[in-house]
């Protein structure tokens, strides 16, 4: 987990995964929906978690190799962002990675 300070009072908070084993392909969406689920669960990411459960995301596929979970925002007037998950198979590693911005 980093955070990245930048401007008076912006902040960057980011979660990277990396997984080394996981068998599972990209296209078994189900499954990294579920594994993202119990992993914003576990890192206390509360808006993703309640916005996953409910089913509240879009799937987007970008590029070849990932995919994104676009999360809404609940209120736009808080000045926190959320830049949604990725799912990433680029380069031989499987990485999720979960973002959000405080302007």
């Amino acid at each position: 987990m980093s955070v990245s300070v930048g401007g008076c009072v912006h902040f960057t908070t980011s979660v990277v995964l990396q997984f080394q084993n996981d068998t599972h392909k990209l296209e078994d969406t189900a499954y990294w929906v579920k594994k993202v689920i119990n992993l914003s669960k576990e890192l206390r990411l509360n808006h993703y978690h309640k916005m996953l459960k409910t089913n509240r995301f879009k799937i987007v596929k970008p590029k070849e190799n990932v995919i994104i979970l676009d999360i809404a925002d609940d209120n736009i007037n808080d000045n926190l962002f959320y830049q949604g998950i990725e799912i990433n198979f680029e380069k031989d590693k499987k990485t999720i990675s979960f973002v959000k911005y405080y302007n």
